[in-house]
């Protein structure tokens, strides 16, 4: 699977303002927590830049390919790692849900 080659900064961009493109309260910008920004970040990155399925398996696989390409999203994906491990009902509320949620 490719993952493109963004220095943080551009990562953090394209997610702002996708994030931003489809919520009309609570917008993000480049001072938001680094905690709130890493997850939206990393929900970005599996829903928009991969063919994510939407099972355990695939959410799991996926959050290991971005960690080890942005190594900055590490704890953050290693935190939804350890979700899905501990709750699988995540999935399927996220896969039935017609906007996936940040």
């Amino acid at each position: 699977m490719f993952l493109p080659n963004y220095t943080q900064n551009e990562l953090y961009t394209h997610t702002i303002l996708h994030y931003n493109k489809h919520k009309t309260k609570s917008l993000l910008h480049i001072n938001t927590p680094k905690r709130v920004l890493d997850r939206i970040t990393v929900n970005y990155v599996r829903h928009v830049l991969t063919d994510y399925n939407c099972n355990d398996i695939d959410k799991i696989e996926i959050l290991k390919l971005i960690k080890n390409k942005y190594t900055w999203l590490e704890k953050e994906c290693n935190r939804q790692i350890k979700g899905v491990d501990n709750d699988n009902h995540i999935q399927s509320r996220l896969c039935n849900t017609s906007i996936w949620n940040y």
